[in-house]
């Protein structure tokens, strides 16, 4: 915490900002960049982020590999 004392997690505030937290990430990890919803979304979990700022998901390895095989088949 930036006041260099530790979160309480007995806080209802606390538990409330993280369950609606781990609710947004889990929506995010089904959504893509080009959903309608996407920037709603990271808005909502990152307030106040720069119009021009973006959050990308991570590519799973399956998705890389299957990337590159179509890369080879193209080769």
């Amino acid at each position: 915490m930036r006041s260099e004392e530790f979160y309480d997690f007995t806080s209802e505030e606390c538990l409330a900002s993280y369950f609606r937290a781990k609710h947004l990430c889990a929506k995010l990890q089904t959504m893509t960049v080009e959903d309608d919803d996407y920037r709603k979304t990271i808005e909502d979990l990152i307030p106040g982020i720069p119009e021009s700022s973006t959050v990308s998901p991570p590519a799973w390895a399956s998705q890389v590999a299957l990337l590159s095989g179509i890369k080879k088949l193209k080769n």
